[in-house]
This record gives structure tokens, C-alpha cells and sequence, in this order.
């Protein structure tokens, strides 16, 4: 059997992209997983067309979480539910870490935006 750098080079995944093949015969479970380059939070684009695109589906995504967890609260008040409060805890630090980051979103858009000029008279 070939490394999973050799495997990987083979099949014609990019060099240097880690590849790991899973294989579990009881449970009928055969795969390849290969990691995937994610950016890091603070790793924004300088075009202000796609930062504006980011703030906008960021700005979407917070809202939707929102009402998401205000419903989950309502159902809460009324029934326990473990799983649901779990859920709504999750989802507030999810919501926190997305708040920050359409905060570093518009900030760069502050930053690369040319200044407005005030109109004169």
C-alpha cells in the first residue's frame, strides 16, 4: 500500500494536499478525506466588490441565525428540550465569532474605501 503522498500524487491530487483513505469493511465504509485549505478569519480579500458581497452574506447569515435562536428560546419557555439547548447555545457562540468578523469585514471596507468628499457651498 502507497503513503498518502504517494497515493495522493498518483490519483492526481495536488502535491502537497494531505490525503487520508478511510476503510471500514465491517460497516461497508470506503473514502478518501483530503484536508481543504480554510482561510483564517482575518484573511480578507482587498477587493472591495467581494468584501461587499462578504458583508452582505455575513449580514444575511447573522440575521437568519438570530431569529433561528429566538425561536429556539420561545420553544424553550414552554418545553425543555436538551438537544434544542444545545443547539442555542452553539448557534450563540457561532453568532458571536460572525458578528466579529462582518465587524473586520466592514472595517476593511473602511479601509480600502476612497474617502468621500463632502460637497462644497
Amino acid at each position: 500500500r502507497l503513503g498518502a503522498a504517494a497515493q495522493s500524487q498518483r490519483e492526481g491530487a495536488p502535491e502537497g494536499r494531505p490525503m487520508v483513505e478511510v476503510h471500514i469493511p465491517k460497516k461497508g465504509i470506503h473514502g478518501k478525506l483530503e484536508l481543504v485549505y480554510k482561510p483564517k478569519e482575518d484573511d480578507l480579500p482587498d477587493d472591495l466588490q467581494l468584501l461587499r458581497a462578504i458583508e452582505e452574506h455575513e449580514a444575511f447569515a447573522i440575521q437568519h441565525m438570530e431569529r433561528s435562536n429566538h425561536e429556539l428560546a420561545e420553544f424553550l419557555k414552554s418545553e425543555e428540550d436538551e438537544d434544542f439547548r444545545v443547539a442555542l447555545e452553539e448557534n450563540r457562540e457561532i453568532l458571536a465569532r460572525k458578528v466579529e468578523r462582518l465587524d473586520k469585514v466592514r472595517q476593511k471596507i473602511r479601509e480600502l474605501q476612497p474617502p468621500s468628499v463632502a460637497p462644497s457651498g
